[in-house]
Formats: structure tokens, sequence, C-alpha cells
């Protein structure tokens, strides 16, 4: 039973520490699905955005152009690397909740923005997001910026410690829940003041929290060394971060009818040791 235990707690070091691979993608599909929903939004008599997509390396924003005055006025006033400053200027400035939290997506997937404005029929009805459909649109204008250049000139978007914890924290929920096998399920992860804490929920009829806590102590060591060790990318990051802000890292481990709790827990002097070796 203790070196089933034992194989379930590095099992579960090792795989919830890779919910982390594709966080950054899963975070921004979902503000790019977010921002759909909201979709079409009105830009006055000018048109409307009408949706994004994402590809994978790219996001593009499309933009129905109805008012031909206001069409003619782009095409004739701004090339397109004055309608890429232009834009660069705005999106520098806007400080809406939504629009930043997918800039920070943007650079913290590493995937660049394409801007895209299509010249539509004024008979259309700009609040129809149908721009995949509508094979009758336009390209007027396609402006790119990449992941680097967003994070270059929006300093705001260069997350500190406290906030890329907290965004860290938002993606991995969205990989959740995540099972162990053998009545071990890891349901939620949460941040206080002290603690960065996968929470583990045991099923105790497979398993005792007890002996759990036991087999904890035992191999302390052989645990503390396979996480410190990681060359996994995602506890590299977690383990930076986690130096700077002064939480410690926990594992803990949940009798679902008991509730008694067992806990693997690194101090953050132990991190931030390792970290500045």
């Amino acid at each position: 039973m203790k070196k089933t235990i034992y194989t379930i707690l590095l099992f579960s070091i090792t795989l919830v520490s890779l919910t982390g691979c594709n966080r950054g993608n899963a975070k921004l599909r979902k503000l790019i699905d977010q921002l759909n929903n909201e979709c079409p939004i009105p830009l006055g008599t000018m048109g409307s955005m009408t949706g994004a997509e994402y590809t994978g390396h790219t996001v593009y924003f499309h933009y129905n152009i109805v008012n031909q005055l206001d069409l003619d006025r782009i095409s004739e006033n701004y090339d397109q690397l004055q309608m890429h400053d232009l834009l660069l200027e705005s999106y520098e400035s806007n400080t809406e909740e939504s629009f930043v939290r997918i800039m920070e997506a943007l650079v913290e997937a590493k995937v660049n923005l394409n801007v895209v404005f299509h010249k539509v029929d004024e008979m259309d009805d700009p609040s129809r997001n149908s721009f995949f459909r509508q094979s009758h649109h336009e390209e007027t204008l396609s402006v790119v910026f990449t992941w680097e250049e967003l994070s270059y000139h929006m300093p705001h978007y260069n997350q500190d410690a406290n906030r890329a914890l907290e965004s860290l924290l938002h993606t991995t929920e969205l990989q959740l829940p995540l099972s162990m096998g053998d009545g071990v399920v890891c349901n939620r992860v949460s941040l206080d003041d002290e603690y960065f804490t996968y929470i583990l929920d045991c099923d105790e009829s497979k398993i005792s929290i007890n002996e759990m806590q036991m087999s904890i102590t035992e191999n302390y060591d052989a645990m503390l060394e396979m996480i410190l060790t990681s060359e996994d990318p995602t506890m590299i990051n977690l383990i930076e971060l986690l130096s700077s802000t002064g939480h410690s890292l926990r594992y803990l481990y949940v009798g679902h009818h008991s509730g008694k709790e067992a806990a693997f827990i690194i101090d953050n002097r132990t991190l931030t040791d390792y970290y500045n070796k």
C-alpha cells in the first residue's frame, strides 16, 4: 500500500505540473470565445467589429467598414505603416479590462495579432457576425502586430510576478479536473497570501489520508528533488514566480468524506534558495 501511495504522490506532482503546457493557449482561446460572444461591437456609422479568430499562430480581429466616407478616408489618408502606428497608439492607451487581458494573453502565448478591415456592401446588415461566410466582402487593409512588438510597446502588458501568478492560477483552472487514478482527482487550485496550492480530492474508500501523510513524510526529500530539478518549463516558471512573490508551494490531499488533509509543502525559502543558485 505504501508503494502505491508513493507512486500516486509522484504521479500527481508530475501530472499536475504538466497542466500548464498549453495554459497560455487555453487562456487565449477562452478570451477569444468571450469576445466573439460580445460581437458584433458597433463602431457608430463606420460599421462594427464582427469577431475574432484564432489560428494557433495568429489572432485575427475583423472589422466591417460600411460607411464609404470612412473607407475612403482610411484609404486616402493612411498607408499600412501609418495605420499600424495609429492602431498601436490606440492600443497603448486602451485600459479596458477585457482588452488588456487579451493583449496580455497574446504576449503570454507568443501569438501575433492581425487586424483586418473589410469593405462591405452598404445594404449588408453590419450587425451580422458573418464575416467567415460572406465571400463578397473585400479585404481593405490588414495590419499585423507581432507579440514581441505588443510586449515592447505596451509595458503594462508585461505582468509583474504577482499578476503573472494570478494569471497562471486562472489558466490552470481551465485544465481541471485532472484524475490521478486510484481515487485521487485534482479539482481545484488556489492562491492566498502564503500558498499556491493544488487541491487533490481523495476517495477514502481507496486511499487513507493518514497513510498518505506518512508517505509524504518518509519520501519528502525524493519528492522535493523531483520538483526542484524538474526540466518542465511550467514548473521552472512556477518556481521562479513563487520565489519572487514570497509564496510557498503546496499539494493538499483532502479526504472526500472525512475532510482530513495531508500536505506536501515546499516553503518559499527553499524555493528561493534553489532558484538563486
